[in-house]
């Protein structure tokens, strides 16, 4: 990892789309959006990233600057990845099912990847929330975020009940791009829905 001000990128990827979000070094929020999939969306994720840089990443080379930022994904298709690496930026792939994507490490596991995790924003089947969340315990991550919107999504009563017990600030339903600054109104709509229905939490 990087000495100095990191930006870190977590990449929710979609199949046309991706849900991303950017925090600093302390964990405070930066910015989200969702990003169409192909050139379209790389650009706008750089612009991204430009937009919310430290000050003082001004006086660095290009390089240096992209080697500061952080990207966690769990995918290993496509020309997405090339792109990350290919513009210098550090890129994390946390996938069971993959040993490497674009040539680089592919952890399969959460204590696998270098420095630790902060923060997990769970998206898999309801059936391995739980052995994730036994896992973050297990590590000392005390935010979790289920996803969910249409239909089960990734929440698990078993996993919420798990985390909660053991001092973990669990959200257990909704999408990150439901919510302010940057949800669109087809999110917020959602989360209107969504949190009249039981599959947002009113309270965390």
């Amino acid at each position: 990892m990087v000495e100095g001000a990191t930006v870190f990128v977590g990449d929710d990827w979609a199949e046309d789309h991706h849900d991303v979000e950017l925090v600093d070094a302390t964990g405070r929020r930066l910015a989200r959006a969702r990003l169409p999939e192909g050139l379209d969306g790389i650009t706008r994720l750089h612009a991204l990233i430009a937009q919310h840089a430290p000050p003082e990443w001004a006086e660095f080379e290009p390089g240096e600057a992209a080697g500061r930022v952080t990207i966690g994904i769990e995918t290993e298709r496509g020309p997405w990845v090339q792109a990350l690496i290919a513009a210098g930026y550090q890129v994390f792939a946390i996938n069971p099912n993959a040993d490497e994507i674009g040539g680089d490490p592919c952890f399969h596991d959460l204590k696998s990847v270098p420095d630790g995790v902060d923060a997990v924003v769970i998206a898999t089947s309801p059936q391995n929330a739980e052995v994730t969340m036994r896992e973050c315990v297990e590590l000392g991550i005390r935010q979790v975020w289920m996803h969910r919107s249409v239909g089960g999504g990734s929440v698990s009563d078993a996993a919420t009940a798990y985390g909660r017990q053991h001092g973990v600030t669990v959200i257990d339903g909704g999408c990150p791009l439901m919510f302010d600054p940057t949800a669109d109104f087809g999110h917020k709509a959602m989360r209107f829905v969504f949190t009249r229905t039981g599959k947002v939490p009113k309270r965390v």
